[in-house]
């Protein structure tokens, strides 16, 4: 479920002329900046419509005026957070060329601290697009998504130092946690933070951050505050670790910490990916699913617990080192 913005064009071959926004925003209380993207359906049935997906008037509207409402226990809280349109280029968020346009690539952006629900305060923030052009004069386009709560690790207590990691080459790496409200389903990613160099000259040292998703799609309870569990088999961790760096006799590996992160997500976002993953079976066409009324895309929320700068056990170093898998990597 780690969602980052990308390209996701929806092209409906059905579908007149006309503008519909293809809206993707995810809110998350632990971040201090929020991008959303809002893309236009570009299909045009009298002519080829491919040739409308490298230019960006086909994709992004001239104007429109995006702002999310603020909504405490049902009350709004008179927080109207207004976002700004930027080149997500001039930021240094690039887009991969290809054959939809990615010269002029826009997001729509706040630094609004937007809050998490905790016990008594639950939080909804709504979300409205304005189109403001000649064929869509003021159409608006609504989506709600409830914030999610804060999560916490309850074994083991990543938030009571000195803690160490330690994944085993055997048996199964296990988090207890307790569930966040409006959370419907949960992620775990394991991020290794490490300098690279070559053993002849150790002075020039390479920062580098590897990421492993130990499991996706944890069920959970929105009411919050039950325990539950993110585990995954401890020697997939050391098969990713071979078949993702190499191995070379010349270069050594110097582990500086690990960041653990436990993701949950609302009921939106949830049967967005669910209903978005590859077909594998005979019927290939998938349900489609949106909650932006009118529109199409997804409006939701996170959060993400991250516990991060966390030591490597000496045990799990020295199996790093032993193991037939990485032994090579040098560690």
């Amino acid at each position: 479920m780690v969602v980052h913005v990308a390209c996701n064009d929806v092209i409906d071959v059905t579908a007149n002329w006309k503008s519909i926004p293809v809206v993707f925003g995810v809110l998350n209380p632990t971040n201090d900046s929020t991008f959303i993207r809002i893309n236009k359906a570009y299909l045009n049935q009298n002519e080829n419509d491919a040739q409308f997906a490298n230019v960006s008037d086909s994709l992004f509207f001239d104007s429109l005026e995006v702002y999310i409402e603020e909504f405490e226990n049902g009350n709004f809280t008179g927080n109207k957070i207004e976002l700004m349109k930027i080149n997500a280029r001039q930021w240094g968020v690039d887009k991969d060329s290809g054959s939809f346009a990615y010269q002029s690539h826009f997001l729509y952006y706040t630094n609004y601290n937007f809050k998490e629900t905790i016990f008594q305060e639950n939080y909804v923030y709504r979300l409205t697009v304005k189109i403001i052009d000649n064929s869509n004069t003021n159409k608006s386009y609504y989506a709600e998504t409830k914030s999610v709560g804060s999560i916490t690790s309850t074994s083991p207590r990543f938030d009571r130092p000195p803690v160490f990691l330690n994944i085993s080459d055997e048996g199964d790496f296990r988090i207890l946690f307790s569930e966040a409200y409006n959370a419907t389903t949960y992620d775990l990613v394991i991020r290794m933070k490490y300098d690279e160099y070559l053993k002849d000259n150790p002075s020039q040292k390479e920062a580098k951050i590897l990421s492993y998703t130990g499991q996706s799609g944890v069920i959970g309870n929105p009411k919050g505050g039950d325990i539950n569990a993110l585990s995954f088999p401890g020697a997939s961790y050391y098969n990713f670790l071979e078949s993702s760096l190499e191995a070379n006799s010349k270069i050594e590996r110097e582990i500086k910490g690990f960041d653990v992160i436990i993701i949950g997500g609302d009921q939106q976002l949830s049967t967005y990916i669910e209903v978005s993953k590859p077909s594998i079976g005979i019927i290939q066409k998938r349900p489609e699913y949106t909650n932006i009324v009118g529109g199409r895309g997804v409006f939701g929320s996170k959060f993400e617990r991250r516990y991060e700068n966390i030591g490597v056990n000496p045990d799990m170093l020295k199996r790093l080192r032993d193991n037939e898998k990485t032994e090579k990597l040098n560690f």
